[in-house]
């Protein structure tokens, strides 16, 4: 399938380095470093802000044997690698990209066997993310979700490869450090839910190790991806809170939101944001009508309750009236369900909302 995103979603907002609300913090520090190539030539590279998000997962209460709570990580691991793409190629139903490095390290410097994503951060598809199926001095293989690469990445597009968080690396396998109530047994312990391929996975921490429902293996590397949204069911009576480390995104962001199918939406930055402002309704195939029996939605957790939105064809709606959108607070994240559409674009492009 050859593909185009449309670069024009979505609208800017201006970012000054402070959360738009105190609900979530983010401390950003840049810096400027000077690395040689191979060739030796100076090139100055610019980091990404790095920092912290935390968001709060709410307490259960004496009419709820658990709270609910919806939320993701905004933030990225350090790359490993940066390179420039000299070309792009099929390979065995995957696609190699040819690398000039725009570092010292070579593409086959990185542990292949930990789990690695490429982000596109410049060309037509910057914001994309292809997970790492394999590296070599000649170049890195992707998943390339069914796109022509070889048609799209352009030579001289840049991309960075970067770590994926896992359930270990997020939120760690040392009983003083997990934040979530530990138990030998699901029933027990703080329920984690990710969606994978059009499924539900269920994931606990034992005390000692992650398991995930159907499984009796170490879950501890399973991955976390950037778009993720993570179902928590928290069983005890006081929140805690959650903090995400890591780099804050350089590039607008592209999330999948395919049709005839539910997914869960992470908000992809670490500041506040409305429904509005992601422009779902300007996505190709997004279905907006005026009841939400009709219309594509976008599901939202607030306090334990689930709320519908959907785009009645003028502004975002639900049941209690007119309104933007819910806001989808730094750090959490969403359900949007699409109704099933041959022609629907499963990808939209959320513009970054601040300045680097």
């Amino acid at each position: 399938m050859e593909g185009t995103a449309h670069r024009s979603w979505g609208s800017p907002t201006g970012f000054t380095g402070v959360l738009k609300t105190t609900a979530a913090r983010l401390c950003l520090l840049g810096v400027l470093l000077a690395t040689s190539v191979a060739s030796g030539r100076a090139t100055t590279v610019a980091t990404a802000p790095a920092g912290f998000v935390r968001t709060t997962v709410g307490a259960a209460s004496s009419a709820n044997r658990y709270s609910t709570s919806l939320i993701a990580t905004p933030l990225l691991n350090a790359p490993v690698y940066a390179g420039r793409v000299a070309s792009a190629r099929a390979a065995s139903g995957a696609t190699e990209i040819a690398s000039q490095s725009v570092n010292v390290a070579r593409p086959d410097c990185f542990d292949i066997s930990q789990p690695h994503a490429v982000f596109v951060t410049s060309g037509v598809f910057a914001g994309f993310t292809f997970r790492v199926l394999g590296a070599s001095a000649q170049g890195i293989t992707v998943d390339g979700l069914g796109f022509d690469l070889a048609q799209i990445l352009a030579p001289g597009d840049t991309f960075d490869v970067r770590p994926l968080h896992t359930f270990r690396s997020l939120f760690g396998d040392v009983a003083a450090r997990v934040p979530f109530t530990a138990a030998p047994d699901a029933a027990h312990a703080d329920q984690l839910l990710i969606q994978r391929d059009g499924t539900w996975r269920a994931y606990w921490f034992t005390g000692s190790v992650w398991r995930r429902a159907g499984s009796t293996v170490d879950a501890g590397d399973d991955v976390i991806l950037p778009q993720d949204g993570i179902v928590v069911y928290h069983r005890t009576a006081s929140a805690v809170d959650v903090r995400f480390l890591g780099d804050a995104p350089s590039t607008d962001a592209v999330i999948s939101v395919p049709a005839g199918a539910v997914s869960t939406v992470a908000n992809p930055f670490p500041v506040d944001a409305t429904i509005g402002e992601f422009g779902f309704e300007t996505v190709s195939g997004w279905q907006c009508a005026a009841q939400p029996d009709q219309a594509d939605q976008v599901q939202v957790c607030e306090g334990n309750a689930w709320r519908t939105y959907w785009h009645n064809g003028t502004t975002w709606t639900h049941t209690a009236g007119t309104t933007d959108g819910a806001n989808i607070p730094a750090g959490t994240a969403m359900i949007v369900v699409r109704k099933a559409s041959p022609a629907a674009n499963p990808f939209a492009l959320v513009t970054r909302p601040y300045d680097l």
